[in-house]
């Protein structure tokens, strides 16, 4: 079943290969020759806020019987079918976690997300480790860990003992201090916990603190990193892996795309020949938290589109610029001085003016452009999460190639932390 989802998430993105392949403005000025005109024509005329419903709360209804909402529902549908084809054993159901009280000592530096991720992620690695080290729990080892903020809940509230491992040394540094002044205002004991740093991957993986009873998390592990640590998990045979993947467009090479037989086995019309623009997309936050976060998500793209369109009428800048980003109340500001301000981060000589700038933003083409691109990105944006899926299942398929009984399931509510399936294998029969 986990390879038929596969084969059709596959066929999806091959399907509108030219979609996922190349961001919405980089064959300007031709402008979604790959979105079907009757797509186009559908949305233009809509309101932010029906464009809103259908795009942030994936509700169809103004759009029911048209093509293109078959093809959301049928997008979206492969999400759905992740808990049939991945079904979660019982003693990971939420309701039968342990969920401490935490102080707020012990949550200082966490904010709003990563309390979110936290509280959801720390009873779900400690059901893991007794489950699997059964009298005696396994041993966290925590990939890209940080100051420590789940190693710190893991080993004073959960009774596990954790190893977190990162490249950078001060984060260490400043997480053993902030966990020295949280034990003083403790009371009782702590598991051990230990700071190990230095650089993971092919070869250096720290062989020595791997082996049969440790339980190996990557929490939002970047790029590499995450296929890594998978690849590290079953080198060295152990028994219980978490897995959250992120930033896939930090990947280097192409070996990590497919690391299972099964993907490597797809044929042409299901295998995905990725690239920098699919990585990101696969990347992207897939449903904005607010109509007030998408009305945002709708300024920002309207600037971006149109320095772009500047740039290339004006300027004669014809080949794509990637701009950049700014803090977000550049956005809330002058359009003026924002494109003054990309320009020199850009290193882009001009004479442009106010007056010139304004007058050129203020045409309607101009205006009707950005908003078709708008509607275009927004399209291609409901296809990062069939991408990331695609990813995902290849990961799963992997590890239930090595032995490992997997599940996928979504970990964190999608508005708070949009990135939030996770992979979660162990060794075991389909009974456990």
């Amino acid at each position: 079943m986990s390879f038929d989802l596969l084969r059709r998430a596959g066929s999806v993105l091959n399907t509108h290969y030219q979609i996922i392949s190349s961001e919405v403005v980089f064959g300007y000025p031709n402008i979604g020759e790959e979105y079907p005109d009757q797509w186009r024509r559908l949305l233009l005329p809509l309101s932010n806020q029906s464009l809103w419903q259908i795009f942030g709360e994936s509700n169809l209804l103004s759009i029911e019987g048209s093509l293109l909402c078959s093809h959301l529902k049928l997008w979206g549908g492969l999400e759905d079918q992740l808990s049939s084809v991945y079904p979660q054993p019982d003693w990971l159901a939420s309701d039968n976690l342990h969920r401490p009280k935490y102080s707020l000592d012990a949550l200082v530096g966490v904010g709003d997300k990563k309390l979110h991720e936290l509280t959801k992620v720390a009873p779900l690695v400690e059901a893991l480790a007794h489950h699997q080290g059964r009298s005696k729990p396994l041993k966290v080892l925590d990939i890209g860990g940080g100051v420590g903020h789940l190693a710190r809940l893991l080993t004073f509230y959960h009774g596990v003992t954790v190893t977190s491992f990162d490249r950078d040394q001060r984060l260490q540094q400043k997480g053993a201090s902030q966990i020295k002044r949280h034990l003083a205002n403790q009371e009782g004991s702590c598991c051990p916990l230990e700071w190990e740093h230095g650089q993971w991957g092919d070869g250096g993986d720290q062989k020595q603190l791997l082996s049969n009873k440790t339980l190996l998390v990557g929490l939002h592990a970047c790029g590499n990193l995450s296929a890594q640590l998978i690849e590290a998990g079953v080198r060295n045979a152990v028994p219980a892996i978490i897995s959250l993947g992120c930033c896939y467009a930090r990947f280097t090479g192409t070996g990590r795309h497919y690391l299972s037989q099964a993907g490597q086995s797809l044929s042409s019309t299901q295998r995905i020949e990725w690239n920098q623009f699919s990585l990101t997309l696969s990347s992207r936050a897939h449903r904005p938290p607010s109509f007030a976060a998408f009305e945002r998500d709708l300024l920002v793209k309207s600037y971006r589109y149109k320095l772009h369109l500047l740039l290339f009428h004006l300027l004669d800048t014809k080949k794509f610029v990637a701009v950049g980003e700014v803090r977000p109340h550049h956005y809330q500001g002058e359009f003026f001085n924002y494109t003054l301000g990309r320009l020199a981060h850009l290193k882009i000589k001009h004479q442009l003016g106010k007056d010139q700038i304004d007058d050129f933003v203020q045409q309607q083409w101009v205006e009707d452009r950005v908003r078709e691109l708008i509607i275009c990105d927004l399209i291609r944006w409901q296809l990062g999460r069939v991408a990331e899926i695609f990813l995902l299942l290849d990961r799963a398929l992997f590890l239930e190639e090595q032995g490992y009984r997997v599940t996928v399931l979504p970990l964190f509510d999608p508005r708070i932390s949009p990135r939030n399936l996770g992979i979660v294998a162990y060794r075991g029969d389909r009974s456990d």
